[in-house]
């Protein structure tokens, strides 16, 4: 579809459903030159061409790796689980529709969202762990000290 849609492709929303209501008295997908394709990749490049499909599958290859990377940096069991399966979504999201499919639209968003969720929880619970750290070591010593003979008397 490279040499067909070019650098830039036809436009965004050229091959979408609902085009030719918004172009009355144009015979439908006369834009397109004939060109009908249901694949999303395909649809893609007709729409944004080469530059815009590259753009986006970057960014999805992006994305899942990005997911894979954190699950070595998260110290947490939950927070890794997290990102193990928003990983193994992303991957298999790669050769899938989220753009032409609504569904797995808001199923893709939600799991890049849950690594991010993910990485700041991670954050905020190694925080309280190492304030909590901190408070047991400020307490160990004092309470391993010997009362004052003074106040042993008084009690």
């Amino acid at each position: 579809m490279i040499g067909e849609a070019g650098p830039f492709g036809f436009g965004i929303g050229a091959t979408h459903q609902t085009a030719i209501a918004v172009t009355p008295g144009i015979p439908p997908y006369v834009w397109l030159r004939g060109l009908m394709i249901e694949v999303e990749s395909g649809r893609i490049m007709l729409e944004l061409g080469a530059i815009g499909f590259t753009i986006i599958y970057l960014i999805r290859i992006y994305l899942a790796l990005y997911a894979f990377v954190q699950i070595f940096k998260l110290r947490t069991r939950f927070h890794r689980s997290l990102a193990v399966g928003s990983f193994l979504y992303l991957l298999g999201a790669l050769p899938g529709g989220i753009v032409f499919d609504v569904t797995s639209g808001v199923y893709y968003w939600t799991f890049v969202g849950l690594v991010f969720v993910a990485l700041q929880l991670d954050r905020e619970a190694l925080s309280a762990a190492a304030v909590a750290r901190a408070a047991a070591v400020a307490q160990a010593p004092a309470a391993s000290q010997p009362v004052p003979a003074r106040l042993e008397r008084a009690e």
